[in-house]
């Protein structure tokens, strides 16, 4: 019975400090909800032959911009947002077989780590706070599952969903299969993590 009780309490401990999203590919975006209600919803938008990616919370007020360069430099996400005064710039790093990526704001360092298959790993200097997982078919309930601690920016974790994961030639909504990354990786995806607060 003692044993018993310990596990409950172990998984309500757990589930007290972890926050669930869910992601959904619809309208050639990604409409992101947490407990059914409607939080963020992410599009691109084409102007003057020019991808930009838009960001707009539940009352449809834009509150980020992204527009995707690649060049000398590498692919950059350079974010535009009225919550930061500089523009938010997330960068690939890495070498050309194990990369992620990487932003600086307001002295820390973030890291979007891809892993092999199909999660992707959230770091705040150099610890984890969160990793998003995608479906391998357009036919599922649920396309994106994002589990984060629950003091996470979440706001900041769509965003770098976002970069990642729209471009305007993609259509999730007709049938396919997407098998994720098959190159190398950075590090591994670590099975064991769990939100700590």
């Amino acid at each position: 019975m003692l044993i018993f009780q310990f596990i409950i309490f172990a998984k309500f401990n757990w589930l007290a400090f972890h926050m669930k999203i869910i992601g959904k590919y619809t309208d050639g975006g990604i409409r992101f909800f947490k407990n059914d209600l409607l939080i963020f919803y992410s599009y691109t938008r084409i102007k003057w032959f020019r991808q930009r990616k838009i960001i707009t919370n539940n009352k449809d007020e834009k509150i980020k911009e992204i527009n995707t360069s690649i060049g000398f430099k590498g692919i950059r996400h350079i974010i535009k947002s009225k919550s930061y005064l500089n523009e938010i710039i997330l960068k690939l790093k890495g070498s050309f077989t194990k990369n992620y990526f990487e932003a600086k704001i307001n002295n820390n360092l973030y890291k979007v780590v891809i892993h092999k298959g199909l999660t992707v790993s959230f770091f705040k200097n150099n610890a984890q706070i969160g990793y998003y997982t995608k479906s391998t078919s357009s036919l599922e309930k649920e396309d994106i599952i994002i589990i984060c601690n629950s003091n996470v920016q979440l706001e900041l974790i769509i965003t770098f969903i976002t970069c990642l994961e729209l471009s305007y030639q993609e259509d999730r909504e007709n049938i396919g299969l997407d098998f994720g990354n098959i190159a190398g990786e950075y590090i591994p995806f670590n099975k064991n993590w769990k939100p700590t607060n």
